[in-house]
C-alpha cells in the first residue's frame, strides 16, 4: 500500500519547483564535488539493463554512432559499458584528478565544452546533472554537441528530488520528475521518456536540440 501511494505521489502530485544551492564561490563548488567523489568514486548508479536500454535508443536513432560524451562519470562505469554496446568511441568526463585514474576518462568540469565536441556527438549522456551549479547552462553546452542526429539522453530518478537536500553540498541541484521535464521543453525537444524502473520513480529523458528540428522543417 504504502509503495502505492509513493508511486502515485510521484507520478501525479510532485511540484514543478527545483531547488539550487548557491556557492559562495567556484572553487567551493569544485571542494564539495572533488569531497563526494572521494567518498564514492567506486560506486556505480546507474545499472547495467539501465545502460543496455539506453544503447538501443542511441542505435534507433543514431543508427551507426562514432562518437558520445558521457559527463559526471566517477570511476567511468558506464563509458566501458557504452564502449562495448555501441562499438564506438566514448568519452567520460569526471571533475575529480582521479579520473586520469579511469581509462577512457578525463578530467573536465561538464559545465565547460571542447571546441571540438559542438556539432559532433551522437549521444550525451548523464545521470549526474543534480551536481550542477547552472543546469541550464550545462544542458544548452551538451545540446551545443549533438550532431544532427544525436540525442541528449538525461537520467533522473526520484533521489534527484529528496527532502535531504541541501545536507550534500555536491547534489546542489534538485528538481522533480516535471521540473526536469520542464528543463528538457525549454532546451530541447523531448523525443521519449523511458521508464527504467518502478513507474515515475526513475527514467531517462531522450531529447534532440531544437536547431535540429528547425533545420529539419526548412
Amino acid at each position: 500500500m504504502l509503495r502505492k501511494l509513493k508511486k502515485f505521489v510521484y507520478k501525479y502530485l510532485t511540484p514543478t519547483s527545483i531547488r539550487q544551492h548557491h556557492f559562495a564561490s567556484y572553487d567551493d563548488y569544485v571542494k564539495a564535488q572533488l569531497e563526494t567523489h572521494e567518498r564514492k568514486h567506486e560506486r556505480v548508479w546507474v545499472q547495467d539493463s539501465e545502460l543496455e536500454l539506453l544503447a538501443g535508443v542511441i542505435k534507433q536513432e543514431v543508427k551507426q554512432p562514432k562518437f558520445g560524451l558521457c559527463h559526471g562519470v566517477r570511476n567511468g562505469a558506464e563509458v566501458r559499458t557504452l564502449r562495448e554496446l555501441l562499438n564506438c568511441e566514448v568519452i567520460g568526463t569526471e571533475i575529480s584528478p582521479q579520473a586520469a585514474s579511469f581509462e577512457h576518462v578525463i578530467q573536465w568540469d561538464f559545465h565547460k565544452v571542447k571546441p571540438e565536441w559542438i556539432g559532433k556527438c551522437d549521444f550525451v549522456y548523464s545521470n549526474s546533472l543534480d551536481h550542477s551549479f547552472d543546469p541550464e547552462m550545462c544542458l544548452k553546452g551538451w545540446m551545443s554537441c549533438l550532431s544532427p542526429r544525436g540525442r541528449c539522453l538525461i537520467h533522473w530518478s526520484k533521489n534527484h528530488d529528496h527532502v535531504d537536500f541541501g545536507k550534500n553540498g555536491s547534489d546542489c541541484f534538485q528538481g522533480s520528475r516535471k521540473a526536469y521535464t520542464a528543463l528538457m521543453e525549454k532546451l530541447g525537444v523531448i523525443d521519449n521518456v523511458i521508464e527504467t524502473g518502478i513507474e515515475g520513480q526513475r527514467c531517462i529523458f531522450v531529447c534532440h536540440a531544437k536547431a535540429q528540428t528547425m533545420s529539419k522543417a526548412a
